[in-house]
């Protein structure tokens, strides 16, 4: 399915709209998977027509154990693991996780061989020849661009449970917490074992509270619920309306930056050394500095979207308080005659 083709024909629903706007806010941006946190907003010679979206096969919808892995293995196609994950702070070595998943449209640059922006390509000229004396500057051109460009993303559900055992949980459970995307539950048994059962969640807010409920009972007393599958149904047909970012997906991928063209072939290989050293003197957790630029392309996003309901909110309360005003004074001048 191509959004952009099909608007030809008719009018995108405002589901399409909406997921279009989210693609075009990822694709092309700039990502750095050392550090997990995105750059740029688009580093492509994007086009509307580039951009293909597909809807996926039905999937299995069973939660699975996962891994937690906090440094991806980097590839000429390497998945996304953006920071800031917020269950990461969750999870301890004792914890189990669970995930299911739900990926309702891919969204990819249809191009074979994608170009950098004009702009892209004039801040890799000014970059000097690579060698251990520049190494700062293309360390810090890094840093604030990303290493990465983002080629393919997934949109959808992601539904991610957290077990801690007893041990681990008891002096750090002892209050819940409640938020947007989680949820905090403890619960005791004759034994005094507690279990402390976190859910994470991205995609179907409008069920959200039912399908954590539901989430916590099933992993709380290690049994499905009877309305399991009723309530995750739904959720998943709400993803239809209100999908959100996929990033560990495996149908989530970004390319190096050397590898797409614009620029010289020196200039591609300048990129690729410098990448590699970049690379191994981060391959140390503590010597990776704090993103300069760490804000999701989905919050901008949204953030654009939540300002112009904000500036439609505002003129109508000014309308509103001018005829009350307009009222009140009609009303002081018929009293006063």
């Amino acid at each position: 399915m191509n959004l952009v083709a099909a608007s030809t024909t008719r009018s995108p629903s405002a589901a399409e709209q909406r997921t279009l706007g989210l693609a075009e806010s990822y694709l092309g941006v700039t990502y750095d998977p050392i550090r997990k946190s995105f750059g740029r907003t688009c580093v492509l010679d994007l086009k509307p027509s580039t951009i293909r979206v597909t809807k996926l096969r039905p999937q299995e919808h069973e939660f699975s154990p996962a891994t937690h892995v906090p440094y991806p293995t980097l590839s000429d196609s390497a998945a996304l693991c953006p920071r800031p994950l917020a269950y990461q702070p969750a999870i301890y070595q004792n914890s189990q996780q669970f995930v299911l998943r739900h990926v309702v449209l891919v969204a990819a640059v249809s191009s074979p061989s994608p170009k950098l922006s004009p702009e892209m390509t004039r801040l890799i000229r000014r970059l000097p020849p690579w060698s251990t004396e520049s190494k700062v500057q293309y360390d810090e051109f890094f840093e604030n661009y990303g290493t990465h460009v983002v080629t393919k993303v997934a949109f959808g559900g992601v539904l991610r449970i957290i077990v801690t055992s007893t041990e681990e949980a008891s002096a750090q459970s002892r209050k819940s917490t409640a938020g947007r995307n989680r949820v905090t539950s403890v619960s005791s048994s004759r034994l005094a074992r507690r279990r402390n059962v976190l859910v994470f969640r991205d995609g179907g807010a409008s069920i959200a509270e039912e399908l954590t409920r539901a989430a916590e009972h099933y992993f709380r007393n290690s049994q499905k619920p009877p309305e399991w599958d009723s309530i995750r149904d739904k959720w998943i047909k709400d993803l239809e309306h209100d999908p959100g970012f996929c990033p560990d997906d495996p149908n989530t991928e970004c390319r190096p930056l050397h590898t797409f063209g614009g620029i010289t072939r020196d200039e591609q290989i300048n990129l690729e050394r410098a990448f590699g050293s970049y690379l191994a003197s981060r391959s140390d957790p503590e010597n990776i500095p704090i993103p300069k630029i760490a804000v999701d392309p989905a919050s901008r996003f949204l953030r654009r979207q939540s300002e112009q309901k904000s500036k439609a909110c505002i003129g109508i309360f000014h309308r509103v308080v001018d005829v009350l005003a307009k009222y009140f004074q009609r009303l002081r001048r018929h009293r006063s005659t």
